[in-house]
């Protein structure tokens, strides 16, 4: 089905990728929406200089509960360095869940308050406003800013929904009686909350955007005509387009609705009904693939991402709309400053800057995790391995706790001898990823060879 209101000679790529050498003589206006944005380093550094390192992780956290956050905090600077004419708009959330390293050689999540130190690194703006959700309820939403270069980044404030990013069971108030189906109409409220606030923010910026990008499908309501509202047929947004930019093309990303839920949020069955994904026999509505379906342009964050994207079976049939663009990142918040001008550096330089960064990372490692100062010089010279990745099933971090069970495997990793660093982060939903952290724990702290 071809796009709405799609101009002739209009191509949905044409105007995503620019350089220095040719940029729009008048850039267009690009809204960034999604559920995660993080924070510039500078703005976690004012956190950690006002209420300590923990706190900053906290607001970092909040910010980023997988990779997408990082990845648009780094697109909205590059997009702002090119001067492309660009807001961001995302959620400000009251609580996260941290980890918490204990001395007995455990982690423990806790709920942290993080709202209070995020307002006082934000600016207050004139744009509060007051939207209704899907329920009718009327809510009022205070509006933070934010500089990310030279963009701006607003943070919708409403703690009675924006209480806790993505909420499950466990962030469900005292007293509710099904906890799973109350996590499930908040999650969605603030989707709504997201996206019909990002396109109430336009008006109220009196902004139209050009191209509205919405990363990930929790965004599903920051495109104007998928819900019958006051916005579905506002001439303000006529002639926006929409791209999709895909994060997560795994299955438990990608949710199923059912007709209730549809019916629900006022999601338009003119849009689905013959579309693929409507299954009219199970009543269930993949909100992906109809984001896929509807948007002018979709991609993948890498070329990986694309690949996977197609290969669903959900999303088979837009196959051949489906393209990727591999994200980059900042070299100034993501290299040590040490090694800012390594092209001038000789190799007895860089030898001994490494080193300097080793023995940095091991002071660090011997007080976080309540070690002694010996064991930090006695490793500082053997081989490190580094594994720092969110700790979900499918990044597979069991393969390390199956091989240290194995006897053989285990005795060929101890003659190894090397010191291996994993860092990562736990959701307070994801029981099986738990598991493999905590049985990965009771035998480092049984074994105390291998630990």
């Amino acid at each position: 089905m071809a796009p709405q209101g799609l101009s002739p000679g209009w191509t949905p790529f044409s105007i995503l990728i620019v350089s220095k050498n040719n940029m729009p003589s008048n850039p267009l206006l690009i809204q960034e929406i999604a559920m995660e944005m993080a924070l510039p380093k500078p703005v976690l550094d004012k956190i950690a200089l006002q209420f300590g390192a923990e706190m900053a992780q906290a607001c970092a956290m909040s910010t980023s509960v997988g990779g997408i956050g990082p990845l648009l905090r780094e697109r909205i600077f590059a997009q702002s360095e090119l001067n492309v004419d660009v807001v961001g708009v995302s959620l400000l959330y009251e609580t996260v869940w941290a980890q918490v390293w204990q001395e007995w050689g455990q982690i423990v999540l806790q709920k942290k308050f993080c709202g209070d130190a995020l307002r006082s690194v934000m600016s207050p703006t004139n744009y509060d406003f007051e939207v209704s959700l899907f329920d009718d309820q009327k809510v009022n939403v205070k509006v933070w800013e934010l500089a990310y270069g030279k963009a701006r980044v607003f943070f919708l404030d409403c703690p009675e929904i924006t209480y806790g990013v993505y909420p499950g069971p466990k962030d469900a108030p005292r007293g509710i009686e099904n906890s799973a189906l109350w996590s499930h109409w908040d999650r969605l409220k603030q989707s709504w909350l997201v996206g019909r606030g990002a396109l109430a923010l336009a008006k109220k910026l009196n902004r139209k955007p050009d191209l509205i990008v919405l990363s990930e499908t929790p965004t599903f309501f920051g495109h104007h005509r998928m819900v019958k509202d006051e916005f579905q047929k506002d001439e303000f947004f006529n002639g926006v387009r929409y791209l999709f930019n895909d994060h997560t093309p795994l299955e438990y990303a990608h949710p199923l609705w059912d007709a209730h839920t549809l019916e629900r949020v006022k999601v338009d069955s003119a849009l689905y009904i013959d579309q693929p994904a409507w299954s009219p026999n199970k009543r269930l509505l993949d909100v992906t693939s109809l984001l896929v379906g509807t948007c002018e342009g979709v991609f993948g964050v890498a070329k990986k991402h694309g690949e996977l994207m197609r290969k669903m079976p959900s999303l088979s049939p837009f196959a051949s709309k489906i393209k990727s663009i591999t994200n980059g990142v900042r070299q100034e918040d993501w290299q040590a400053p040490e090694l800012r001008d390594f092209e001038k550096l000789s190799d007895q330089d860089l030898i001994n800057i490494k080193k300097t960064l080793r023995t940095r990372l091991f002071n660090w490692a011997w007080r976080r995790f309540k070690m002694y100062p010996q064991w930090a010089k006695n490793a500082e010279d053997k081989f490190t391995v580094l594994w720092t990745r969110r700790i979900t099933p499918y990044k597979r971090l069991d393969v390390l706790l199956k091989m240290l069970r194995v006897g053989e495997f285990r005795k060929r990793f101890m003659s190894l001898d090397i010191i291996l660093f994993i860092g990562g982060r736990l959701h307070q939903q994801d029981t099986h990823a738990q598991d493999i952290v905590f049985d990965l724990l009771d035998l480092l702290n049984n074994d105390l060879a291998l630990g």
